[in-house]
């Protein structure tokens, strides 16, 4: 589901106003949306409402990243932020992971910021040629900053690209 026409989902429809019954999911994947909406409890509520008892949501919200998709981006979360917000509705949090650490969010941004400086000054090159030139940049640069994440992230454990959280509807359930 998307809101979005252009990008051809299924459904088209706005998590605010989800189109779907009471009680119909028995999951619910949300994954980088909640930042986007400015009502984010909103969205939280119509998941729960369309969420069986004991149904499973897996969400993912940034924590540091770039404004993207603006003006429609609201919110940066903490790994307490998400569990209040879902505590706060009766969602038992099974789970909170952190995506990313220090190392990881710095090459995922150098990558992304100078792909994005290439890209426009490329501009006069055919699309496709452009499309090369930034794989040729940014796999191995990607690479190398995976690797550097794998073996550095851990050591600044309050640095993060976002979060990833499992959730089950109801305060006993899970």
């Amino acid at each position: 589901m998307d809101l979005a026409l252009e990008r051809r989902p299924t459904i088209v429809g706005d998590a605010r106003f989800l189109p779907f019954k009471d009680g119909v999911f028995d999951g619910v994947l949300c994954s980088e949306v909640i930042e986007h909406v400015f009502e984010k409890e909103r969205v939280l509520d119509e998941i729960k409402r369309v969420l069986r008892p004991g149904g499973w949501l897996i969400l993912t919200a940034p924590m540091s990243w770039g404004l993207h998709y603006e003006p429609s981006d609201f919110w940066r979360f903490t790994p307490y932020a998400l569990r209040r917000l879902l505590e706060d509705r009766e969602f038992n949090v099974v789970q909170v992971e952190r995506v990313g650490g220090l190392f990881s969010l710095v090459g995922s941004r150098l990558v992304e910021g100078i792909s994005l400086q290439i890209w426009k000054k490329l501009k006069w090159l055919p699309r496709r040629l452009r499309h090369a030139i930034i794989l040729f940049y940014s796999i191995p640069v990607s690479l190398a900053f995976a690797l550097a994440g794998d073996l550095f992230d851990g050591l600044v454990s309050t640095d993060a690209i976002g979060h990833a959280v499992l959730a089950v509807k109801g305060k006993n359930a899970g």
